[in-house]
């Protein structure tokens, strides 16, 4: 994976990487109605927003892990990799190999599929 693939991800977090040591957070969202999916991958920032604001309560847990350093030798691409997967064991989940152009693809092909 090269640092153009994790771009979106990487660009403002690798800024300092090199030079100070960084705290990955894991971020845990419980809500009221865990059955209604808001933020998904074809909804809109408004139907984000429209199913936010009707959420009786919402509860954010941070998890700081312990910091990381770019190892000597080991390439920015490398390390953003090295997070994104502490992050993912900590929440239980996975971190895909997807570029940002296959996500975008994956999105349409799904909005596509909605319409019909």
């Amino acid at each position: 994976m090269t640092c153009a693939t994790v771009f979106f991800w990487c660009r403002g977090f690798m800024l300092f990487a090199d030079k100070l040591p960084v705290v990955p957070v894991a971020l845990r969202l419980k809500s009221a109605f865990p059955e209604i999916s808001s933020h998904t991958a074809t909804s809109n920032f408004l139907a984000n927003l429209f199913w936010f604001s009707f959420q009786p309560w919402t509860v954010m847990e941070a998890t700081a892990l312990p910091p990381m350093q770019l190892q000597p030798g080991e390439s920015k691409a490398a390390f953003v990799q090295r997070v994104q997967l502490a992050i993912a064991e900590e929440l239980g989940c996975w971190v895909t190999d997807l570029s940002i152009q296959q996500k975008r693809q994956l999105v349409q092909k799904a909005r596509r599929k909605k319409q019909r």
